[in-house]
């Protein structure tokens, strides 16, 4: 009797806990669907019932990280604003940008929820709050200011130099996004440490290095949608990692590389500050600055260097190739403005030595042509979550509720037909054309997003290209090899940055002549 009685107990106890879980998840669909703030917000009905809608079309589709591609038909369907979550609106209309991402006196947070991929919760980049972000940044903001990009442009140069020997050394095919990675990582890791990681010496410009950005852009889906899983496996050991998830490995394999190099600094500076021959504080790098600065004790701990340091190398490396590369490829693709660039470079310059960026930016074809780059390469495919945290939001005849998440898509903009005519178009003149009808183009260049939140290293990208495009169109003829646009370029998946097929060969070229000067 007692053990029937038992068995009647359980059997009760699992339908009270089944029938109170079916309770819970039909008062929820109830309050999305009918009560809920953004009920009335016009999209897909089993969006605003669970987030596994986003959840499937980025992990579940084949190719995967797809959720990007699928907002244009449904803002075709719904119209410009639309729910694409239970809590998330969406708005495709660019003359919303600059609201959208707020102006002086208009305070904009990250939604917590957008932060979760990177896995660096003490970078600038994942600082949810405004007043953290502006902490943060501000400690940065003086690193890659345009006057000092300049006084440490001699750094670039000297790498282009670098870049351009090797290439005058390749006797086979060289894949160039490879190369660009290489470049940007050895910029970026000597402003970080004081030190490259010498990509650029190595053989095939350290391919492992291109393939472990890769990866790391790869398992963002993943991170996004389920982050409990990149911290169930960083927690196991290497070895139990990579059988569970090879994957992962190259992701926990930078992150102790790069967090080896922030302690270094660290360590030294707490047992030797840096100092100048006056006594006052002299930052050598990025990180110097950070400890050298007012920011709290709190935010200037080892954890929080590191994390810094990898969102900087990471993102700031991989977006910045990926520009250039494209850029390259059109170019090779249109021998006419080829020339025409080689020879507005010539025109400026006095010796070998390649201009200083900010001289070629005045040539207008130049700076024409790293506008449309970066416009039409639209590195980062991630889009913007936003939050105002103090006021309502109007767009049109929608109120978007005070704490509301808001997101807009990059690519929306600077492929908005209604700007820039045929967007998929190579087109550079169209800067030019803008400029002698007065027209403000740049205002929709949003590559590196706008206002507070736009992205930190944008001088030293410009730079990057300035003098690496300048380089190798003035001192290289270069043949493409077995290279279509659409297979080895074209994105196809939203990763934070944006990816081409898995099919991809990347830009492989011949260089056929070197240019005598």
């Amino acid at each position: 009797m007692a053990s029937l009685l038992s068995q009647l107990s359980f059997a009760t106890t699992l339908l009270l806990f089944f029938t109170a879980l079916l309770a819970y998840f039909l008062t929820l669909a109830i309050y999305r669907l009918y009560l809920h703030p953004l009920a009335h917000f016009p999209g897909p009905r089993l969006a605003a019932l669970t987030p596994l809608y986003q959840t499937h079309h980025d992990i579940l589709t084949t190719p995967n990280a797809q959720f990007t591609a699928h907002l244009t038909p449904l803002h075709a369907h719904y119209g410009p604003i639309l729910r694409i979550s239970p809590d998330e609106i969406h708005i495709r209309d660019s003359t919303f940008f600059d609201t959208f991402v707020g102006g002086p006196g208009h305070v904009r947070d990250k939604w917590a929820k957008a932060n979760r991929a990177n896995g660096s919760p003490g970078s600038v980049a994942s600082a949810t709050g405004h007043e953290v972000h502006r902490l943060r940044r501000g400690a940065l903001n003086p690193f890659f200011s345009k006057g000092n990009v300049d006084v440490l442009e001699g750094s670039i140069r000297t790498k282009v130099r670098t870049l351009c020997s090797k290439l005058e050394e390749s006797g086979g095919v060289v894949e160039m996004g490879t190369a660009f990675t290489a470049l940007t990582l050895d910029v970026i890791t000597e402003y970080c440490f004081g030190q490259e990681l010498g990509c650029l010496e190595e053989e095939d410009f350290a391919p492992r290095w291109k393939r472990l950005m890769v990866q790391l852009f790869e398992s963002t889906p993943v991170a996004k949608h389920f982050p409990i899983v990149a911290q169930v496996l960083g927690s196991l050991p290497r070895g139990v990692m990579g059988v569970l998830n090879p994957d992962f490995v190259p992701f926990f394999e930078a992150k102790d590389l790069i967090q080896g190099q922030a302690k270094g600094i660290w360590l030294a500076e707490q047992k030797s500050p840096t100092k100048s021959k006056e006594g006052e504080e002299k930052p050598k790098t990025i990180f110097h600055g950070i400890l050298h600065s007012t920011l709290p004790p709190a935010e200037k701990s080892l954890q929080r260097m590191a994390d810094e340091a990898f969102v900087l190398i990471v993102a700031g490396g991989e977006t910045t190739a990926r520009v250039g590369t494209v850029i390259l490829a059109h170019l090779l693709q249109n021998s006419a403005l080829y020339q025409r660039l080689r020879q507005d470079i010539a025109n400026v310059m006095s010796g070998p030595e390649i201009p200083p960026s900010r001289m070629l930016e005045d040539i207008p074809f130049m700076k024409a042509i790293v506008q449309e780059g970066i416009r039409i390469s639209a590195p980062v495919t991630n889009r913007p979550i936003l939050v105002a945290p103090e006021e309502e939001i109007r767009y049109k005849k929608w109120v978007i509720p005070r704490g509301t998440p808001m997101s807009m898509t990059l690519q929306d903009v600077l492929f908005d037909p209604e700007i820039f005519p045929e967007p998929h178009t190579f087109d550079p003149d169209r800067w030019i054309r803008a400029a002698e009808e007065g027209k403000r183009l740049d205002r929709y260049l949003v590559s590196f997003s706008k206002g507070s939140r736009m992205c930190v290293g944008t001088n030293v990208a410009y730079a990057e290209l300035y003098l690496s495009v300048a380089a190798l169109v003035s001192s290289f003829d270069f043949e493409l090899v077995d290279f279509d646009m659409k297979r080895d370029l074209e994105v196809t998946r939203d990763t934070f940055v944006g990816m081409p097929s898995k099919e991809s060969k990347g830009l492989r070229v011949k260089v056929s002549s070197v240019v005598e000067r």
